[in-house]
């Protein structure tokens, strides 16, 4: 077979195209077994075959540049594909099951007894665990590996530098500290790019990427490893009853756990939210501060003394003045500060309020969460109107 004759061959190893005529494969080394000068070496290749090949005929993919046809395809090293499935299904299955009986066994049952029980939260858990387990056993398989390769800890880590890099050694870098947590983006990077996906996009999203390699259509470098009786269908077939289940359940599981945490879910989305009006009332008096100290807080008639006065300085908009963070997609958050050097020690005052909630006029070190009110209150438990009475006309605010 020469170069010349439209014929052209897979690596059985890695499944990397290369030339009929070649003795071995530029990428990982394997001797090439269709090549005549490597007849001899047979011998010494019987035992590497034996470990790499478990099911299948051994032989490398064939195409035929005239006419298409795929003769042969490369031997599967991936393990039986039917074990995996079932093992992962029906111990899923079955974790299902004996929470739901040891949960709810004893039990009316019915939706509100389902919502109240701790079942939601550990079917959740258990969907969430099983689509990462199996998915990480789906990328194995796409890459020629076995399936259970991936549940062996540690040796998993070097399996997986293996399939990305052809170096298991290189598994030895995982296991350090820090360094071994930014190869692993490494190597999720280069996976990713290698499935044909966007290598940045599954570093920063590897809860979907990673789930999307293993149950998605996409091959590795773009080769199918196959066993003799050919159940690319019926793997297919399998990863979607195992998907769609999980999903079902992890979906009503969800829906479950956030309606009977939904009290608890708006009290904390609140807290957070309020977070934005803390961090807000700092910036507007630490931008105070430095007005302060730069001499920049003057007006018409009264000049800033730090060791007197009462002065009174009004922000229009507090996202601009101390560049709040989205502050051009929400309400603006109006206030003043009140900067009170009557008792020699400079002590600030401040309120702030966007139209709903904000603060009533509180001493900045003792602004908290639970400072914040409706806006109605805020108004009501403030002497704003004095405040707008006495203000001077000045680039930033006046003397009281």
């Amino acid at each position: 077979m020469n170069q010349d004759n439209g014929f052209k061959t897979y690596c059985p190893r890695c499944g990397s195209e290369m030339n009929s005529n070649s003795r071995y494969c530029m990428k990982c080394g394997y001797l090439n077994p269709t090549n005549p000068a490597n007849q001899g070496m047979n011998k010494f290749m019987a035992k590497e075959k034996q470990e790499i090949y478990q099911i299948g005929s051994g032989q490398t993919i064939v195409q035929n540049n005239d006419n298409n046809q795929i003769t042969i395809s490369i031997a599967s090293n991936t393990g039986n594909r039917l074990v995996c499935f079932l093992l992962n299904y029906l111990i899923y299955i079955g974790i299902v099951i004996v929470s739901f009986i040891l949960l709810l066994g004893n039990k009316v049952v019915d939706l509100n007894s389902i919502k109240n029980s701790l079942f939601p939260e550990v079917v959740l858990a258990t969907s969430i665990a099983f689509i990462y387990i199996y998915s990480i056993q789906l990328i194995f398989v796409k890459c020629n590996q076995k399936w259970w390769y991936a549940l062996i800890p540690f040796y998993n880590l070097f399996v997986l530098c293996d399939i990305v890099f052809r170096k298991k050694w290189l598994g030895i870098i995982l296991l350090i500290p820090v360094i071994g947590q930014i190869f692993l983006l490494v190597i999720l990077y280069k996976m990713a790019m290698k499935f044909k996906y966007s290598g940045l996009l599954a570093i920063l999203f590897p809860i979907i990427f990673v789930p999307l390699m293993g149950f998605g259509t996409r091959l590795y470098e773009g080769v199918s490893y196959i066993s003799e009786d050919r159940t690319l269908e019926k793997d297919y077939k399998r990863k979607k009853v195992f998907f769609v289940t999980l999903m079902i359940l992890l979906v009503l599981s969800g829906i479950l756990v956030f309606w009977n945490n939904i009290i608890e879910i708006k009290g904390k989305a609140t807290k957070f939210t309020n977070y934005y009006y803390v961090f807000a009332t700092n910036q507007i008096v630490d931008k105070t501060k430095q007005l302060a100290r730069e001499n920049y807080l003057e007006c018409e008639e009264y000049r800033y003394d730090p060791h007197k006065g009462k002065y009174y300085i009004w922000y229009t908009d507090l996202g601009e003045v101390a560049y709040l963070p989205f502050h051009a997609y929400r309400e603006i958050i109006s206030g003043y500060v009140i900067i009170d050097n009557t008792s020699g020690v400079s002590k600030y005052y401040v309120s702030i309020s966007d139209g709903t909630f904000g603060y009533p006029e509180t001493l900045s070190d003792n602004v908290k969460l639970e400072t914040i009110i409706p806006f109605e209150k805020v108004k009501e438990r403030t002497d704003l109107n004095t405040c707008q009475n006495t203000k001077q006309k000045a680039t930033v605010g006046g003397l009281i």
